[in-house]
């Protein structure tokens, strides 16, 4: 079961800032009689937010860290989202330079997009290269509204 203890508002996304926050919540659980340590499950939730998973790693070591599917496919999206404003003949050779922005827990989501988006799918018993699912004008449409 999961229970979310904290929601932060912040006024920056700093790793100083993440270390307070984590540090001060940490004090303010001891001095409730909750200790952070002696939970062998405990597992912290963040977006990702590489100063979010620094601090986390800072301050709680002995944690599981993990990243939210939504968080995931909101990261995705805002570096596909460029992709709609090129002209279609100028996607596949943008989605070859922007590939390299991803993480490598983003690789099936990225291998998705690629095979149905932009590049379309090899299939290696015909040893033939399909299209597409859509071509690249569709996807203009689809998420440059």
């Amino acid at each position: 079961m999961v229970f979310p203890l904290v929601f932060a508002l912040m006024t920056a996304k700093d790793e100083d800032l993440y270390n307070m926050l984590f540090s001060n919540l940490n004090k303010f659980a001891e001095e409730n009689g909750i200790f952070f340590k002696e939970n062998k499950n405990l597992e912290i939730i963040t977006d990702f937010e590489q100063t979010a998973i620094n601090a986390t790693n800072n301050v709680f070591p002995f944690a599981i860290h993990s990243a939210g599917f939504f968080h995931l496919r909101q990261s995705i999206y805002r570096k596909i989202q460029a992709l709609a404003l090129l002209p279609p003949e100028k996607v596949k050779r943008a989605w070859g330079i922007l590939k390299s922005e991803f993480e490598n827990d983003e690789i099936d989501q990225v291998t998705y997009f690629e095979e149905n988006y932009v590049v379309g799918k090899i299939r290696m018993r015909f040893r033939k290269k399909e299209t597409t699912r859509y071509e690249p004008y569709v996807f203009q449409l689809k998420c440059g509204r």
